[in-house]
């Protein structure tokens, strides 16, 4: 559970066959830590962009990075996300979500794969929940549609 908890799976982001983006030390030792290669917000008439880069997963590729870009839609409430993990050919990723809302549809261009997850919102409860992934090898699209 505490690897859970502090690793990348807990996250709404990309794993790389199960392993966080960061290689976990002894107690509150990270190594590899991530690192910003891009960050950057741009609008057009339809959306809001953001696009990021990082390093990551070094400890599995030394060339490896997870570029992401979203596109939050003004006009509806739909989100597209698009991710894209290099250098690290081999490995099977997942895109993860974590969704607060049974509201919150998914559309990717992989199946998806619903796994066991937990919350806490406070220190000492943890509530049981339902968590999404969809596997890709280096490249995936995901939309979120909110419906009420």
């Amino acid at each position: 559970m505490l690897n859970y908890f502090m690793g990348t799976l807990s996250h709404n982001t990309v794993v790389a066959q199960g392993f966080s983006q960061m290689l976990k030390g002894g107690r509150f030792i990270w190594y590899y830590w991530t690192q910003k290669k891009l960050a950057q917000w741009s609008e057009d008439d339809e959306c809001f962009i953001f696009q990021g880069e990082i390093e990551a997963f070094r400890y599995l590729g030394k060339d490896a990075t997870h570029k992401r870009v979203v596109k939050i839609f003004k006009a509806k409430p739909v989100w597209t996300i698009r991710d894209v993990v290099s250098g690290l050919d081999g490995y099977s990723k997942n895109q993860i979500w974590h969704p607060a809302s049974t509201n919150l549809h998914f559309s990717s261009t992989s199946s998806p794969n619903r796994f066991k997850s937990y919350n806490s919102d406070y220190y000492g409860e943890l509530t049981e929940e339902e968590s999404i992934s969809f596997e890709f090898d280096a490249s995936i699209s995901t939309t979120l549609i909110y419906s009420p």
